[in-house]
């Protein structure tokens, strides 16, 4: 994944897809200045993919933008008949979601983790968080 997030963000490519246990598709995407997105679990099929373990595989897009992260989600989610992680799984129009805007939508913010902001501050002043 860290290949694919070099590649979108050197503007080599506008999709790609990578795979994601720990942050594999998020990191380097943030890193690179691409959109890295981990789907909920089952989302995408991890047919074909080599897999690490059933409970925590994860196969996201990689993107140079959000409308094009939407797109690619498009595209690859849903079950493949396949995958039994994808039992009851409901899939969404992602681009059309884009267009709903955020008015309504609530952000929360865990207690737990804001020693992490506090550190991604003292990390870079100038960066907002």
């Amino acid at each position: 994944s860290s290949g694919c997030g070099a590649l979108v963000g050197s503007g080599e490519l506008e999709l790609s897809i990578g795979t994601d246990h720990g942050g594999s598709c998020r990191i380097p995407a943030a890193f690179c200045g691409a959109v890295g997105m981990k789907p909920s679990f089952g989302l995408v099929p991890y047919t074909g993919a080599m897999p690490i373990d059933m409970t925590i595989d994860y196969i996201g897009p990689i993107t140079n933008n959000v409308a094009n992260n939407a797109l690619l989600l498009d595209v690859i989610a849903g079950p493949d008949g396949f995958d039994p992680n994808q039992r009851g799984i409901r899939v969404d129009n992602y681009r059309e979601s884009l267009e709903q805007g955020v008015n309504g939508l609530k952000i929360g913010i865990l207690k737990e983790g804001k020693m992490l902001i506090l550190s991604c501050k003292k990390l870079c002043p100038t960066h907002t968080v």
